[in-house]
Formats: C-alpha cells, structure tokens, sequence
C-alpha cells in the first residue's frame, strides 16, 4: 500500500485545507494523516480492505442473496422454529464453505460433536447416491461400518470435504482441554477456542450452537444473560476480525406466526447487538397458508421453508424458498413446480446402499 504514501493527493492534503477553523496549523499537519482523507488512515483502510473479507460467502446461494452476499464481520443470528433445519443450515453452509476453501469451526453446546458430523455423512451419502444415502437414522444403525466401496467412496469425499470444517463438542470438558491445551476455565472457553483457530487460519467463521445455552454455561440466566453474552462475543468478533453466526430458539408463542425479531426467545437486544439477523420459517407460514399445520409441515419428507433476513446493515430485507430434504439433513433449492404441500407428495419408499445391517 505504499502507493497511498507517495501520493500527493495524500500529501498536500494538511498543506491545502481551509484553516479558517484551524487554531494550531502545525498540530494540525500532525493529526491530519488521521483524518479520514489522511495518509495513515488510507492505508490502515485500504490494508484492511485487502486483508479482511467484509462478507464470507455461505455456501448456500440462497442464503446469501437473503442476507445480502454472505456473513460479515460479527455476529449473525438465525433463528426459526423446531424441524425447520436451524442446525442443518448452518452445518451445510460449514461444509459447503470448507469446500470452497473458507475455514468454519463448528462450537455445538446442544448435539454432540458425533451427531454434527452424522449430518455431514448424510448431507454427502445423498450427494453421491440419492435416495440410496443414509439417512440419520441408517447412521444410528450403523450402516457405516459396511465394507462395501460405496462406503469408502463415501468416507473419502468427507475427508475431502472437510479439511477446513471442524465441530467441537463444547460440553465434552476432556476433548476440549486437548484442543485448547490451556486451563479453559480462566477466560470463557468460547474465546480459547476462537484465539486458537483465529491463530491458525485466516479469518474463520465460527458457528454457535445455540445462543440461549451459551447463555446458561456462561452462567447467565434471562434477557440480561442474553446481552451479556451477545455483548461478548461481539467483542470477540470485532478483536479477531471474524464472522461468529449464532443459532437462536424461539420463544413458543412465536411457533405458529411469521418470524420478527421479537420472536427470538429472550431476545434482549439482538437487534442493536448483531449485524444481521434472519429466520428460516416454514413457507406456508410466510403465505399465509391456513389449510396447512405444523403437524401436515413436519410429516412431510420434503419441506418448503422462507429464509427472512430479519436485519441487514447493508442489504434490503430478503427473502428466499429453499426445500429443506429432511431424511438426508440437506436442502436444496426450490422448485415451484414440485409441490411439497401435504396430500400433493406422496412419501418416498427410501433405499439404502446395504440394508443387510441391523441396528
């Protein structure tokens, strides 16, 4: 950046300005390469610009064009009702990133770092064969252990997938003191883990799953625990110069009513403390569809959902239909001319690579 320097746009700025209200021109000329025209700050600007992604792209077309292009540098929210896929977005979009060569770490203080990863095996077992991938519940009966070549291709495109995807099981306290390799207990251990990856990679997206029991391991309790760790991590954000997205609850009231802010389960203040904010909500919802339940919703294999952006700083507010594969954790992109309402699809008889195993 030393172009900024040489430029004499840059120096002769302090030589050139009105000194009308100037009451020392030697102090002055001092200060005035931290002026927003000045030298120093154009290249502390442009160095930033250059090293610093402002927006992280997230792997999901959709999702991007909601939020505005991609996750940006602080904290993101999502939130959305049970079986709408919150966790499952959020590993996808982890996974769809690592591929493209965006470090993610995934911090899970709900699931099991071994549940996560059952959805990266599912989300690429249908990748490569359809309806003849596993499903979470083929997983469980362990239908990966087959020696088969299907299952070695299958293991070998997750290893490739996923060199810069990494999930942590924040609650197993014995794992994550190896990975630390510090006493966690004397700062949060969210920040251990943030300061180790961020000294490893280049600006890595961290996803945090969920908001409310990050809250509750801090030690907080209610709207004000929510600020405070919102305030956190915000914090960390900005000292580490990444994006942290957060999944959210909603609170139960909110179920059944197209997504606000206020929805958020003691949402405090999400609003003024995130950079954006978005939902994911079942689109009969968003259309305000009566002849449709949550019930007709959640039996369906195939499940039509609106991703909202709730809050941008610099985008409009968007919205997006993806279809939610719900046997295989993965979405897909919509197709209108596919109806997934209930009574128009009839369930799939799904088939699996070996159905020889049993659980």
């Amino acid at each position: 950046m030393t172009f900024l320097k040489d430029n004499d746009a840059f120096n002769k700025a302090a030589e050139t300005v009105d000194t009308t209200r100037i009451k020392d021109i030697v102090s002055h000329r001092k200060v005035a390469s931290f002026s927003v025209g000045g030298a120093d700050t154009a290249v502390a600007y442009f160095s930033d610009m250059l090293n610093t992604p402002r927006k992280t792209p997230t792997g999901i077309n959709e999702l991007s064009a909601a939020i505005g292009g991609g996750y940006p540098q602080g904290v993101s929210i999502v939130g959305g009702v049970p079986n709408c896929g919150k966790t499952t977005l959020c590993v996808q979009s982890a996974l769809e990133m690592s591929r493209a060569g965006y470090p993610s770490v995934f911090l899970s203080y709900d699931m099991s770092g071994y549940e996560i990863i059952d959805k990266v095996y599912s989300q690429i077992s249908y990748e490569l064969y359809a309806d003849k991938g596993y499903t979470l519940q083929d997983i469980a009966k362990r239908k990966l252990l087959t020696k088969s070549e299907e299952n070695q291709s299958l293991i070998q495109s997750v290893v490739d997938a996923t060199q810069l995807f990494t999930v942590i099981d924040m609650l197993d306290e014995e794992n994550l003191q190896k990975i630390i390799g510090t006493d966690y207990g004397t700062v949060p251990a969210v920040k251990s883990v943030m300061h180790l990856y961020c000294s490893v990679y280049d600006h890595p997206t961290f996803f945090v799953d969920n908001l409310q029991q990050l809250v509750g391991y801090l030690g907080y309790e209610g709207k004000i625990g929510v600020d405070k760790t919102l305030n956190m991590l915000k914090a960390y954000a900005r000292e580490y110069q990444v994006p942290i997205v957060l999944i959210s609850t909603l609170g139960r009231a909110s179920y059944d009513k197209p997504l606000e802010i206020s929805s958020m389960k003691e949402s405090g203040n999400i609003d003024y403390a995130a950079s954006v904010i978005f939902g994911i909500e079942p689109k009969f919802i968003t259309d305000g569809d009566e002849s449709v339940t949550i019930d007709d919703f959640r039996a369906n294999d195939r499940r039509d959902i609106t991703i909202k952006c709730l809050k941008s700083r610099d985008a409009g507010f968007q919205k997006r239909t993806i279809t939610l594969n719900a046997p295989y954790c993965r979405f897909e992109p919509h197709d209108p001319n596919n109806p997934n309402t209930p009574g128009k699809r009839k369930r799939q008889k799904v088939r699996f690579v070996d159905d020889s195993i049993s659980g």
